[in-house]
């Protein structure tokens, strides 16, 4: 079965990969033909510039997040490492209401923004506390160092930005997901599991901790976690997905097709599940539609590594279908 970790990728939270030189049209105009990119103004509603706004963009089929600060003009831009119709973009700006929505990105394309006024007074808008700030600091130049290969440099300041602010989440998650690059499995699971104790209802780390758990072949501790994680997140095709993967390797056939069709009508039928939902269906004894869901991949991927593989599991299917009696 194919791992979900290299299928989905790992989810990174906190605006992770910050792009150079993004505050300008040069940035975009010099992008490369066909490379996608987002762009465009971050004001209020008449029409004032927002600066030091924050602009992430999140992919829900790999969850690479990058970000964007305007600048004093309220202009940002990001270079995307991919098209896909599932981006979905955040903007956050102090004493403004956050902003979200979720468009396909395909070339370069666009996207003026106006965010609101809070309308609450100042003194009900609990203030930033000076170690989460320096906890956001030290994760941020944690994260730029790991974008640049300095691993140990990476872990070295996500440990600090976690220690600095025990509370903080995403410092955790991240610290997971970077030492579960580096091959430190124990303490991945750790760190994940010290996000969830700082916010028991952070979708990435219960996402992250959920595939760790998949990878590793805990399949029992992994459908639970990932089943956690859908209700923290009912709009993520990625944990519908793993959901099915970890009931799929528990034998629960049709459970595990329940949540496939929804990562698939979540994702825009983006995520490539057919290998799984034809074990699934076979699984379920629906051995007519396993083969269909088969040979159906083996016509888009006959180049694949496991084209091998799925064409003697077709030739199986056929010989079952061929003995059972005829109705």
């Amino acid at each position: 079965m194919k791992k979900l970790f290299t299928l989905l990728g790992l989810l990174v939270a906190g605006g992770t990969l910050a792009q150079e030189n993004t505050s300008s049209w040069g940035f975009v105009n010099n992008l490369p033909p066909g490379r996608p990119a987002i762009f465009g103004y971050v004001t209020t509603v008449d029409g004032q510039p927002i600066a030091n706004a924050m602009v992430e963009v999140y992919l829900n089929s790999e969850f690479r997040s990058d970000y964007a600060v305007t600048d004093s003009q309220g202009f940002y831009a990001l270079a995307l490492p991919q098209r896909s119709e599932v981006w979905e973009i955040r903007v956050k700006a102090d004493g403004f209401l956050p902003w979200s929505t979720r468009t396909g990105i395909l070339a370069k394309e666009r996207l003026d923004i106006v965010l609101r006024k809070d309308p609450r007074p100042a003194t009900e808008v609990k203030p930033e506390s000076k170690q989460r700030r320096q906890a956001r600091k030290l994760m941020q130049e944690g994260l730029e160092a790991a974008r640049k290969g300095q691993t140990q440099k990476a872990l070295e300041l996500l440990r600090q930005a976690a220690a600095t602010d025990p509370r903080y989440a995403p410092a955790y998650n991240n610290l997971g997901v970077h030492l579960r690059l580096a091959g430190d499995l124990e303490g991945a699971e750790a760190a994940f599991r010290q996000a969830l104790q700082a916010e028991s209802f952070d979708f990435y780390s219960r996402f992250n901790l959920a595939a760790l758990l998949y990878d590793t072949g805990r399949y029992h501790e992994a459908a639970p976690m990932a089943e956690q994680a859908v209700l923290a997140d009912p709009t993520s095709a990625a944990a519908e997905a793993l959901l099915g993967q970890s009931l799929l390797a528990l034998g629960q056939g049709q459970r595990a097709l329940e949540h496939f069709q929804r990562a698939l009508t979540l994702s825009q039928s983006q995520l490539d599940l057919e290998l799984e939902i034809s074990d699934a269906y076979a699984l379920s004894g629906r051995l007519a539609e396993a083969l269909a869901a088969k040979k159906s991949w083996l016509a888009k991927h006959s180049s694949d590594p496991r084209a091998t593989h799925v064409q003697a599991s077709v030739a199986k299917l056929e010989a079952r279908l061929s003995a059972e009696p005829k109705r």
